[in-house]
């Protein structure tokens, strides 16, 4: 549930709409907008490396603190899937782009969500294929429809 109240809040509050949604005319720049903001945040660097509409988001993460603190305390892994965080966070963004439309200001409540997420249509899937925590230079992940 981190998604939606986080990144949602973010893109329904008033400081969203002063500053990043007056540049943005499509969802393609709401995504690379929200990817602007998300590197603010400290967790890494962020880049969005492919983008279809509706169907698919990739996206590469540089320094992610997840990669980088496994590999400090633990031997490299052979497992990819370990950025948990992450992965969340790039099919958070893809659910509130092509799930919901978050551009319609749907109004984020408890009801909402439940009805929203738990429901499994339009649910995208998710898979890390480079991970930091494995030797690569950066984590990427894949989500689609």
């Amino acid at each position: 549930m981190c998604h939606p109240v986080t990144f949602g809040g973010i893109m329904e509050s008033p400081e969203w709409y002063g500053l990043v949604e007056p540049m943005r005319t499509s969802v393609e720049d709401w995504v690379h907008g929200m990817v602007a903001v998300i590197n603010t945040l400290g967790w890494s660097v962020w880049r969005v490396e492919k983008l279809v509409p509706g169907k698919e988001l990739v996206v590469r993460i540089y320094n992610a603190y997840e990669g980088v603190g496994y590999r400090r305390l633990c031997p490299q892994a052979d497992e990819k899937q370990l950025s948990f965080l992450a992965q969340g966070a790039v099919r958070g963004l893809a659910h509130l782009f092509w799930k919901i439309d978050i551009r319609d200001r749907p109004g984020l409540g408890e009801d909402f969500y439940f009805s929203v997420f738990n429901n499994p249509e339009g649910y995208w899937n998710v898979e890390q294929t480079h991970a930091i925590a494995c030797g690569d230079a950066y984590d990427r992940i894949v989500t689609t429809l």
